[in-house]
């Protein structure tokens, strides 16, 4: 995707397993990549929906991909405190 051939990202992603598709953080990034920001908004949204509590660090993966600082930031401190237990 850095290469900016989003469809290769796909691909590589697909290689990761799962449902058969890449997980929803993945095509978030995919999407934008590809131009598509509608797609990239909805699948971060169902995304979010669904793991807000236990992948917050894609959720701001996907932000700051995005170049949406901010919102990155936000999802990445919930992350902090789950690993400052664990040190």
């Amino acid at each position: 995707m850095l290469q900016g051939r989003p469809h290769r990202g796909e691909t590589e992603f697909q290689k990761l397993g799962g449902e058969g598709r890449p997980h929803a953080w993945a095509e978030a990034m995919i999407e934008y990549a590809g131009g598509h920001e509608r797609r990239s908004q909805q699948a971060l949204k169902d995304f979010i929906a669904k793991h807000a509590n236990d992948m917050a660090y894609q959720v701001g993966d996907v932000y700051a991909w995005r170049g949406e600082q901010d919102k990155a930031f936000v999802w990445l401190e919930r992350v902090l405190p789950t690993n400052a237990t664990a040190v």
